[in-house]
């Protein structure tokens, strides 16, 4: 094959893969294969920002008579134009990013992590190039609820200014609604907050701890946490 030469589109032969019935798998075998489809989800995604990041750079949306590679790719994928939007954004920000495509590229990150650590490198990009290691590290081995607060705590020391501005962004967003239901019942939603949401789940925690209530205490933890909002 010669310089230049495009390669056949060749499709992943997925149907030819052979899936032991779960129900045939003894307990530590369901685990693995769980893992491993996992990490294979996460390989094929890794290949969606490169096709995406490919296609814009040699003008494939402007040939097929589209003004953006987000409508090129709403009509390929059939996918809603915000979540198309934000796959190119990512695309566009994975060609700065070498470590996290590697490790995307070997199953080690899904989608959503990926697509965290874009947002952070798109908040402080020289930060994020000499941070990526670290972060693509954290990212790998974290929990799901732990990361996100761990990228939060780089972002607030890379980018002070932002941090703040998005602080206040988030506090102008706070809402609460209450409404009385046709059975009678009050139905509460919102949003606060980090800081005033830490107050309040503080202050639910205080009264709501199983820790710190009777052993034979029945309530389940949401009657706790209603009973707790009534009390303070």
């Amino acid at each position: 094959m010669t310089v230049g030469t495009l390669v056949p589109s060749r499709p992943i032969p997925l149907d030819d893969l052979e899936w032991v019935p779960a129900d045939l798998l003894d307990a530590a075998a369901v685990g693995e294969e769980l893992r491993r489809v996992r990490r294979r989800i996460a390989r094929l995604e890794s290949r969606s920002p490169e096709l995406i990041e490919s296609a814009a750079r040699r003008g494939i949306p402007q040939e097929a008579g589209f003004g953006s590679p987000t409508g090129w790719l709403v009509a390929v994928t059939g996918d809603p134009a915000a979540v198309c939007r934000g796959r190119v954004r990512v695309a566009r920000e994975l060609r700065e990013m070498p470590l996290t495509r590697e490790a995307s590229a070997r199953g080690q990150l899904s989608e959503c992590r990926v697509r965290l650590l874009a947002a952070a490198r798109d908040s402080a990009p020289e930060l994020f190039a000499r941070d990526e290691a670290l972060l693509v590290g954290q990212a790998r081995t974290l929990p799901a609820r732990v990361f996100p607060q761990a990228l939060a705590h780089w972002r607030r020391l890379a980018d002070l200014d932002g941090a703040l501005a998005e602080a206040d962004r988030a506090f102008e967003r706070r809402r609460l609604h209450v409404s009385a239901t046709w059975a009678g019942m009050v139905r509460l939603d919102g949003d606060l907050d980090p800081e005033s949401g830490a107050v309040v789940m503080a202050a639910l925690g205080s009264l709501a701890d199983p820790a710190a209530l009777d052993r034979e205490d029945g309530r389940n933890p949401q009657q706790r946490r209603a009973d707790a909002l009534v009390e303070i």
